[in-house]
């Protein structure tokens, strides 16, 4: 005699499966989609250190306002000035020695939100003629305000450094969209926020080196200022984050992890 399920235990099987399956698969889902996200921020970040590098390199100096690439800025390069602004015309021609640009335009009816559910669209503040340039990898980058000089902290290097910080002088500041205009288009999600580091880094905002370079201390790190990118150790960022400026920094700071 052989022995066989009926089909009435079969059903109740796949019925389990089902429900089991629909229970974990947006969890499994969304920790998929963070991967994206952090892999493409790491891969971006990785690459814009070593094209400040290599302009350092190819120029024999320690900062970037002494490259052809920075001394190129007539004053500076804002995005909101419009993507033909001729302060940034120069700069962009230089850039593109460097990094794979396939796109400089407009950001048209683009808008990002903070990452706290319900908050309004921030940017562009309804300025559609507002500048972006893209790489060949979708990777598009937004709001930024680069200058020629360098912008020095209030704060000496030895203070800085003395606090556990390394940039004394940055050159600006620039969001990151990781995968372009594709959604959700949300800081802490897919879009970053970034200071240029004179040295040649990019220098996440609420990090410890943007903190000192700010403030002399740790005060204003992520860790300390929950609205930057919600609570340590907690994934709380969507409910309690007023804004998600800080967690580039977070990421960075857990080993390249959202764990928000």
């Amino acid at each position: 005699m052989k022995k066989a399920f009926t089909l009435a235990e079969v059903l109740i099987t796949l019925g389990v499966i089902g429900v089991v399956a629909a229970m974990t698969m947006p969890s499994l889902v969304a920790n998929y989609q963070k991967k994206v996200w952090v892999n493409q921020l790491k891969k971006t970040v990785s690459v814009m250190n070593q094209a400040f590098q290599k302009m350092l390199a190819d120029d024999g100096v320690d900062s970037l306002a002494d490259t052809e690439v920075f001394s190129s800025i007539v004053g500076n390069c804002i995005a909101s000035y419009g993507y033909n602004n001729s302060k940034c015309t120069n700069f962009y021609s230089e850039l593109k020695k460097y990094l794979s640009i396939v796109e400089i335009g407009k950001t048209g009816a683009y808008k990002y939100q903070y990452i706290k559910k319900g908050s309004i669209p921030f940017y562009p503040d309804n300025n559609q003629n507002s500048a972006k340039f893209v790489l060949a990898d979708g990777t598009m980058f937004i709001k930024y305000n680069i200058t020629s000089a360098e912008q020095k902290s209030s704060y000496s290097c030895s203070q800085i450094r003395a606090n556990g910080g390394r940039m004394c002088s940055k050159m600006g500041n620039i969001t990151i969209d990781v995968n372009g205009e594709r959604r959700p288009n949300i800081e802490g999600r897919d879009i970053f926020n970034f200071n240029i580091s004179s040295a040649g880094y990019l220098v996440p905002y609420y990090g410890i080196d943007d903190s000192v370079y700010g403030s002399g201390d740790l005060s204003n790190t992520w860790e300390n200022n929950i609205k930057a990118c919600g609570t340590p150790g907690v994934a709380d960022a969507v409910s309690n984050a007023q804004y998600g400026s800080g967690c580039a920094a977070r990421i960075i700071d857990n080993g390249w992890e959202m764990d928000y």
